[in-house]
């Protein structure tokens, strides 16, 4: 990965413009001119999406092993909350593909956090039942 100055140093180049690609391969430029501010935004890598629900897994949404408890689960929940959610970014005006992003990691945060959940409840649900007798006689424990 480059350098924070070496991803900014086109700004200090003599070019009066600085040139950009979409997502969707349209190249724009921008006059350095027009620029008011420019901030990093230390953003994850982008995770590849699988689409449909047979190759969602709720735990790998939230970066987790699988025999993570309820805490490790909120702590990831809310880190990543934090980082996608699109309340965060909405004084910033950005493209309509990152809105999207945003909003579509979200949901599937959301969406993992309550598998992630239930599938803990369930875990200690069956650990109790292990726990209690099956079949008792009256007046026995």
């Amino acid at each position: 990965m480059p350098s924070m100055s070496g991803r900014l140093g086109v700004l200090n180049s003599p070019l009066a413009f600085i040139e950009f690609e979409s997502s969707g391969g349209q190249r724009i430029l921008i006059a350095k001119s027009a620029l008011q501010a420019v901030k990093q935004r230390d953003l994850p890598n982008v995770p590849n999406l699988p689409t449909g629900a047979n190759n969602f897994d709720a735990f790998a949404v939230l970066h987790l092993d699988r025999n993570a408890d309820a805490e490790q689960a909120r702590r990831s929940y809310v880190e990543l909350s934090k980082i996608y959610h699109p309340d965060r970014f909405a004084t910033v005006e950005l493209p309509p593909e990152v809105s999207q992003y945003l909003a579509a990691m979200a949901r599937r945060i959301n969406v993992a956090y309550d598998e992630v959940q239930d599938a803990i409840k369930g875990r200690e649900q069956l650990a109790q039942d292990r726990r209690e007798p099956i079949f008792t006689k009256a007046g026995q424990a």
